[in-house]
């Protein structure tokens, strides 16, 4: 399997952060909120 690089802008890690913080104080759920954006970054490293 071939293998390939990732880059990833200033832009997304900035509107990962959001989602991230959104889904864990302003939907009160923090826990998702860490599974989600692992599961995410998990993906991208895949």
């Amino acid at each position: 399997m071939r293998k390939y690089r990732v880059a990833v802008s200033q832009n997304a890690q900035n509107d990962l952060n959001d989602l991230t913080n959104f889904i864990a104080f302003e939907l009160k759920s923090p826990i998702t909120s860490l599974r989600y954006t692992n599961g995410i970054i998990a993906e991208m490293k895949n």
